[in-house]
């Protein structure tokens, strides 16, 4: 760089040295600047915060237009159920809350919706493919206490009931309840009551209604009790298990009928009954009053082939009511096997869910076969094994009959010669040769009948 250019350089720098130097602000004109700055930093400040506060505000509306919204709906919701429900509005909505009542052979699941038993379980049995036997899974069945209130048709099966905190278990000759509430105002109520001994198939069932005759209609001298089942597939063929089950009924005379196993059927029952069952091929369903259901009872048998469904099992019971501050109405309900013993041991008739067969085969059956298969039993044999010593026993039982029966026809077969002579000689005479062969047969020692007769005895055997 040459002398000329250094000397430009250094004026250069001198004079914007000088024009800053008499261009810097002044002191008045810093703090001026400093407080402008201020003021601004300050209106943004509040303009943020007036920005949060209308934020909050509408927040704040939105959300009470929310509550407003939620209580209208509430509100009507509510109104809804009491139009529908009437005093059983509190009722109408719920969860579904479940309690056990257990036995050494019953598991019962009590549902809150219903007040209903939505799940049975038989301990001591398996179905053919080796599950638990569970003749009842919730939405198999329906059980509804239903009647007028308020001018409106009230049916429990839709209300929920208020269940108690624990389970219960009973074993052995202890007998234990388990009580389930329906509420229906202050002090009044409809309590189902289940009680359970530890070694019994029945299931005592009790209906209290409690301050409901200010509730139920004044014109309502009955209640209908609706109890439908669909009987599940429980064995290996279902075909075989639908055409053994059906709904078995016994009239307060002790005549006990049933519907056709074979076909879909119906009846309205016009007398009263004592108990309904809905028998299964091996297990039964059944519901018992004390006093009798009165008349008319409605019965119907559907078949359900071509699900997990056997058939569909319906019935509608009469119960009366009178009106009383507090009105109980006992029954009892069986669940447990076709056994003849444990059926017999009720003295209601319930063996004769147990088809035996008619005239001589029932007695039969009745005297012989069951009291030996059961002692049998008793030794815990295989069943295949029992029914071959039972068959072998019936053999020995009828083994005079059968030698008796077997002697007479060699002896008819010997005298074969013989009588075909005779038919020969005297085939022009029939009533000389009818002569000459009783002559035959009397000479011979042999009954032409003998054969037959014990044929005859053992048919039934």
């Amino acid at each position: 760089m040459d002398r000329n250019s250094i000397i430009g350089i250094v004026l250069i720098c001198i004079v914007l040295f000088v024009f800053s130097w008499f261009n810097q602000p002044t002191k008045e004109q810093v703090e001026a600047q400093k407080h402008y700055n201020d003021s601004i930093a300050l209106i943004e400040q509040k303009k943020e915060a007036v920005y949060q506060q209308n934020k909050a505000q509408q927040s704040a509306i939105t959300a009470t237009a929310v509550t407003a919204d939620s209580l209208v709906n509430d509100s009507s919701k509510q109104s809804n159920l009491l139009m529908q429900y009437g005093t059983f509005a509190s009722a109408a909505s719920g969860d579904d809350k479940n309690v056990v009542l257990e036995s050494d052979l019953l598991k019962m699941t009590i549902s809150s919706k219903g007040g209903k038993i939505k799940e049975l379980q038989l301990k001591k049995y398996k179905t053919s493919d080796g599950r638990p036997l569970i003749i009842n899974d919730g939405d198999s069945s329906v059980f509804s206490l239903n009647f007028f209130a308020d001018n409106k048709t009230i049916s429990t099966g839709d209300l929920y009931f208020q269940l108690p905190a624990a389970d219960v278990k009973v074993s052995g000759n202890e007998t234990k309840s388990l009580s389930v509430k329906l509420p229906a105002g202050e002090g009044k109520y409809l309590e189902y009551v289940y009680t359970l001994q530890g070694n019994d198939y029945r299931v005592g069932f009790t209906m209290n209604m409690i301050n409901l005759n200010t509730v139920i209609a004044a014109n309502a001298g009955y209640l209908e009790l609706d109890w439908q089942q669909k009987l599940l597939k429980l064995e290996h063929s279902q075909t075989n298990e639908s055409n053994a089950s059906t709904v078995y009924y016994r009239y307060s005379d002790g005549e006990v009928d049933n519907l056709s196993e074979t076909n879909d059927a119906a009846e309205d029952l016009k007398t009263k009954v004592n108990w309904i069952g809905f028998k299964q091929q091996y297990f039964s369903q059944v519901i018992i009053s004390d006093k009798g259901f009165e008349s008319p009872s409605k019965i119907s048998s559907t078949a359900l082939i071509g699900n997990d469904n056997v058939k569909l099992m319906k019935t509608n019971l009469t119960i009366p009511y009178s009106h009383q501050n507090a009105e109980t109405v006992t029954m009892s309900f069986y669940f447990g096997p076709n056994h003849y013993q444990t059926l017999k041991k009720y003295d209601i008739g319930l063996e004769q869910l147990v088809p035996l067969g008619w005239g001589i085969f029932g007695w039969v059956n009745k005297y012989m076969v069951i009291p030996v298969f059961n002692i049998l039993n008793g030794f815990n044999l295989n069943y295949g094994i029992i029914i071959l010593i039972l068959t072998l026993l019936i053999k020995i039982v009828l083994l005079p009959l059968t030698y008796k029966s077997y002697l007479s026809t060699a002896k008819m077969k010997v005298l074969q010669p013989e009588m075909a002579e005779l038919q020969g000689k005297f085939k022009e005479e029939p009533m000389k040769l009818q002569q000459e062969m009783m002559g035959l047969y009397k000479k011979a020692g042999v009954n032409p009948l003998g054969g037959c007769f014990p044929m005859l005895l053992q048919m039934p055997i």
